[in-house]
């Protein structure tokens, strides 16, 4: 159950970004059953290790944090990317512009681009190439942009026709929450402090860090006390069904001795005094 809400949560929060994620995990959920079935129906057995349902709690929160953490970093990636399609007045204003300076047309939506620029920056195709004695490689991201189909219209034409979107007047995702924050001037105030000085993160970290592990150790406390307690109340209910045992034997013997007795001279009346 704890894995299906686990895949389940998943499942939803990629929908936004892949709408076809919700026909994909339909699959496999049906595929993870027929599995489940198969091994139980040919093997005839049930795992190993039999499921807590104390742990069931504790197991979906891990999970559940790793899903999180995903979800945010691939937002993270999506707010940062500069190369997503935008206005064309835009769309080639990052650090990495591949086209020549003051070329764009606005007219045209078109502009010249820089044979040199965006150079391939992996040092080990470099070195593959000195090593064997290749010819010189043209590896350059504006070839694509000049001899590849899928850009025929010219760029950035060819990709800013297909800006939609929340962030196509904007050239990263992260410029409205900044210019949101800067408008503020207590939060510009804590916005510069916290990211201008290179301590401020570090220090925040390590507090972090101890406060996670300060409260692991009070957890690992709590787990040892509630285990201790756990047994004492076991031994306590052993003891308990050990008096109840040995009362109910007490019991039946003298239900035993009496019987004997009145067996033994059932004629006998009582003297009178």
């Amino acid at each position: 159950m704890v894995a299906l809400l686990y895949s389940c949560t998943i499942a939803l929060v990629a929908i936004p970004l892949a709408p076809t994620t919700a026909l994909l995990a339909l699959m496999l959920h049906i595929a993870n059953f027929k599995f489940d079935k198969f091994i139980l129906m040919h093997l005839q057995k049930k795992p190993t290790n039999p499921w807590a349902a104390k742990g069931a709690g504790s197991f979906f929160i891990k999970f559940y944090f790793c899903t999180v953490v995903i979800f945010l970093s691939f937002t993270h990636f999506f707010l940062l990317n500069t190369r997503l399609p935008k206005h064309c007045s835009i769309q080639d204003s990052n650090d990495d512009a591949l086209c020549v300076a003051n070329t764009y047309d606005t007219t045209n939506k078109l502009c010249t681009l820089d044979q040199t620029s965006g150079s391939v920056r992996f040092h080990f195709l470099l070195s593959i190439i000195i090593r064997h004695n290749l010819q010189p490689l043209l590896c350059f991201q504006s070839s694509y942009f000049i001899n590849g189909p899928e850009c025929s219209a010219g760029y950035p034409l060819c990709i800013c026709e297909y800006a939609c979107g929340p962030f196509v007047e904007v050239a990263k995702g992260y410029t409205p929450l900044l210019n949101y924050i800067t408008s503020s001037g207590v939060a510009s105030a804590f916005y510069s402090l916290v990211l201008g000085n290179n301590f401020v993160p570090w220090a925040l970290l390590f507090m972090f860090v101890l406060s996670i592990f300060f409260l692991r150790n009070s957890l690992t406390v709590y787990i040892m006390t509630t285990l201790q307690r756990e047994q004492d109340i076991a031994l306590t209910f052993s003891s308990l069904r050990r008096k109840i045992k040995q009362l109910e034997n007490r019991l039946r013997l003298q239900k035993l001795g009496g019987g004997r007795t009145n067996e033994s001279d059932p004629n006998e009346k009582p003297v009178d005094r």
